[in-house]
């Protein structure tokens, strides 16, 4: 094997191994269970972005679409609109503020649908609302809260995170 070979086998592993570095326990334990059972009973709330970046890893297309099926039906039956602020942001974090997938794109319908409100302390990140922005301009997609409570939203989730960090 010639040391070009080995550099890049080298290089493989050690990808490999970054990408395993990335999917926590939960995650995993979803797709085995997914790959051992064809069930998904430990999928909730708080493993949704996780076992989604990890079927997306492990490109498992059917888990994909199980997950995307399960948020929607938890959007649909959720009356908790901070549910999907929170999913976004993790998805946010998770994947970056570029990244354009499925699961992306049902939660921002889900948190543009819901009006934003200036009084109430929820869980949409800075990042998320960022990303929701971006998203949302220059589309159909339709938006629940106007322009001008969109900057004062933005303005006291932006004083609120300023205090945050100065405690």
């Amino acid at each position: 094997m010639s040391s070009w070979e080995k550099m890049g086998k080298a290089q493989r592993k050690r990808k490999y191994d970054d990408l395993f570095n990335d999917i926590n326990s939960t995650a995993m334990k979803v797709i085995l269970e997914f790959l051992y059972t064809s069930k998904f009973d430990s999928l909730n709330v708080d493993n949704i972005i996780e076992s989604y970046f990890a079927s997306i890893l492990f490109d498992l297309i059917d888990l994909q679409e199980h997950i995307i099926e399960f948020t929607i039906k938890l959007s649909l039956m959720n009356e908790n609109e901070d549910v999907g602020k929170k999913l976004l942001s993790e998805c946010v974090k998770k994947f970056s503020l570029e990244a354009d997938n499925k699961m992306s794109r049902v939660l921002i319908y889900w948190v543009a649908k819901n009006k934003l409100e200036k009084n109430e302390i929820d869980s949409l990140s800075l990042e998320g609302l960022r990303y929701l922005l971006e998203k949302t301009f220059d589309t159909q997609i339709p938006f629940a809260t106007p322009e001008f409570n969109i900057w004062e939203y933005s303005l006291i989730k932006a004083i609120r995170k300023v205090i945050q960090n100065a405690h």
